[in-house]
């Protein structure tokens, strides 16, 4: 088994690190804590998706038995996680269940959960891939049925074709039936100019924006390069429909699919406003069992019914809250082009989009604004910057510039008034992209940048030219400054993109690197900016998140203590958007940790916080967020760390890490549970 890798910090050169986790059993046991509970606890929680298989599986069970004298089918689970469609296929009537999943945690969780709702003799769960199992070892007979639910928000990529594809091939009777049946996906053109980093005209400095320097230069995110977005959450409003919405794909999982290709022309919609086509929004919609047409029994209405409204789930962005569930595992897709497009309604008539799909992805391989646009906005031959969303978020956020160029400015009046006759003062700044660089070169005499990735050094080397002053971009550290260097000033981005955009993360991987560029510079005072960053935490109860977060007990009826034990004891989090979630902050903001990269030291706090009134019946989260230079980004183009959820009742106490450098301890006692103790230390 390939070992499992999680973010964290090499502290011998503050590099950001692939940590390999040790044996096989506790690869999986940080798996199930790290992405799977994510997923998979608003998943159990999802009662529409539920009763849709639910509904799907009795009505396929129904049918084979009707066709096979009264005899239950031989059902294959792909990817049962905690077992709820093996379960419901044996409640159902299925003679034989065989379910498989690779997460021997959950495995092991499935099995107990069979157990304990009495359907051990039926299910039978095998810890390996569907594409493992070999008839006649693992399975005692061939398949009549599939049931899988191994969707995500691109629909394909967790594999859902191949591994029907071989089971149908290798582990099917003929005329196997397969749940999920088909799936059509759905596109729209739209504006979402708002979400940060698609405004490229906003980045630049001191009044030069960088799309005017160079207006044609392809300053957005490859094709291939999405974002899973959950608009149904925001409330910011930052996609405009452009189009009406269309069909791309309409795909039948029981076919065999190489590479399939669709081109679109679309126009747009009137009165666009002068909106700009900078983003493409993909979903889809399931179809979890094909509609009945013929009445197979007497009197049952359910068996009459020929319409299949609920046997279908979509990611829509026309989801309507009040008559479906609010789930938060699977998103939209947003897309952002590449290319820098004028408004719409300078003589745009159509868009012409051509998409592919292959077994396990689909993308989005042209877009093409018609009429062409004028050449002088679309320059040839620019190479690519391979920014990122945040990244160009970060860029074009004037908030974040201001505060940066402030706290640099100040550092450098305090050195450059220390320094001795006849001395200069120099600043490198240490991070690719040379940010800090350009925001100083007026208040330093020399300024170096690090910059190990040629497109941004030629990106940034175009920036520096628009001005009088130079920067010397480097792709080491130099053996030697100029011998009259009376200061030298490291700087860097805390916020640049990372593994998993992990704001604590970023801070101690810059905590890392400084002591290491410190300890290189012998025989120079040195400075660090920002001096500090502040590692804050809040209390927060969300409009539906924690209620989709909340392990359940019972799912359908059936008994899920076994699964809820797993996930209450490992409720760990990946980094967030928060602005994303309707939400409520129960508490003000706490300082946990205190970073000081110019002494190089870390406090950790103890802090008592009084809650607010908040109600029982939900779960309550805590977020982590870190602040530097002024800068708050709590409720901005940034992600946070929600650490984890915990019960709004009291006697309590539970200890969660944050990406192997921090451990945070929330505690409550039985007699007032309005008052939580936070603990932080480090790893």
């Amino acid at each position: 088994m390939a070992a499992l890798l999680v973010p964290g910090v090499d502290r011998s050169t503050g590099d950001l690190a692939w940590d390999a986790i040790g044996g096989e059993e506790e690869r999986a046991q940080v798996e199930v804590m790290s992405t799977k509970m994510r997923m998979m606890v608003p998943m159990v929680n999802d009662t529409t998706r539920n009763r849709a298989y639910q509904v799907a599986i009795e009505r396929a069970v129904e049918d084979f038995k009707d066709n096979n004298q009264g005899k239950g089918p031989h059902v294959l689970d792909i990817g049962m996680g905690t077992g709820i469609l093996s379960l419901i296929s044996a409640k159902a009537g299925a003679s034989l269940v065989t379910g498989c999943e690779m997460n021997p945690v959950l495995a092991r969780v499935a099995a107990k959960v069979s157990k304990d709702n009495g359907f051990e003799d039926v299910i039978k769960v095998h810890a390996k891939r569907s594409t493992d199992l070999v008839v006649g070892k693992d399975l005692q007979s061939k398949v009549d049925i599939i049931v899988t639910e191994t969707l995500d928000s691109n629909l394909l990529t967790e594999g859902i074709i191949g591994s029907i594809q071989h089971a149908v091939e290798h582990l099917a009777n003929p005329g196997v039936v397969i749940i999920p049946s088909s799936a059509k996906v759905h596109a729209m053109v739209v504006d979402a100019t708002s979400f940060g980093g698609l405004n490229v005209s906003e980045i630049g400095f001191d009044g030069h924006t960088i799309a005017g320097m160079e207006r044609g230069m392809d300053m957005a995110v490859p094709l291939d390069k999405e974002y899973h977005v959950n608009f149904h959450a925001d409330r910011k409003g930052t996609v405009q429909p452009l189009t009406a919405s269309f069909q791309v794909f309409d795909i039948n999982f029981s076919r065999d699919y190489t590479l399939v290709h669709k081109d679109v022309e679309i126009k747009p919609c009137a009165n666009t406003g002068g909106k700009r086509a900078n983003a493409v929004v993909v979903w889809w919609e399931l179809c979890v069992y094909e509609p009945r047409a013929v009445e197979r029994s007497g009197g049952d209405s359910k068996r009459l019914k020929v319409d299949n409204s609920e046997l279908l789930l979509s990611t829509s962005l026309d989801h309507d809250e009040s008559s479906s569930q609010w789930q938060d595992h699977w998103f939209q897709t947003l897309i952002p082009l590449r290319k820098v497009q004028a408004p719409v309604d300078e003589g745009c008539s159509t868009f012409r989009l051509c998409f592919s799909h292959t077994a396990d992805t689909i993308a989005l391989t042209e877009f093409e604004q018609l009429p062409r646009l004028p050449a002088q906005l679309i320059k040839s031959g620019v190479p690519s910057v391979g920014y990122g969303r945040l990244r160009l978020a970060e860029l074009s956020d004037k908030v974040r510039t201001h505060s940066f160029k402030q706290h640099l400015a100040k550092i450098c009046a305090q050195a450059r008034a220390k320094l001795p006759s006849g001395k200069t003062l120099a600043l490198l700044d240490m991070s690719d992209g040379s940010f800090c660089a350009c925001l100083t070169l007026e208040d330093v005499d020399l300024c170096y940048s690090l910059e190990k990735q040629d497109d941004s050094a030629f990106f940034w080397k175009r920036v520096v030219a628009q001005g009088s002053r130079s920067v010397e971009f480097l792709k080491a550290l130099p053996t030697r400054f100029p011998d009259d260097v009376g200061c030298i000033i490291l700087s860097s981005e805390l916020f640049y993109e990372t593994m998993q955009s992990n704001p604590v993360l970023a801070a101690f991987s810059y905590l890392y690197q400084t002591k290491v560029m410190v300890s290189r510079i012998s025989g120079i005072p040195v400075r660090v900016a920002p001096q500090c960053a502040i590692v804050q935490a809040r209390v927060v109860k969300f409009d539906r998140l924690g209620d989709a977060m909340n392990p359940p007990s019972d799912v359908l009826g059936f008994n899920h203590a076994a699964a809820a034990a797993l996930w209450e004891n490992n409720s760990t989090m990946n980094p967030l958007y928060l602005w994303c979630y309707g939400h409520t902050f129960l508490s003000e903001a706490e300082e946990l940790s205190r970073i000081s990269f110019d002494s190089q030291t870390v406090e950790f706090f103890d802090k008592t916080i009084r809650l607010t009134s908040h109600e029982s019946t939900n779960l309550l989260g805590l977020v982590v967020w870190v602040s530097s230079c002024g800068h708050d980004p709590l409720e901005r183009w940034y992600k946070q760390c929600l650490v984890g959820f915990f019960p709004c009742t009291g006697g309590y106490k539970k200890t969660f890490s944050i990406a192997n450098v921090l451990k945070i301890t929330i505690s409550c006692s039985p007699e007032d549970s309005n008052t939580l103790g936070l603990s932080c230390c480090g790893i």
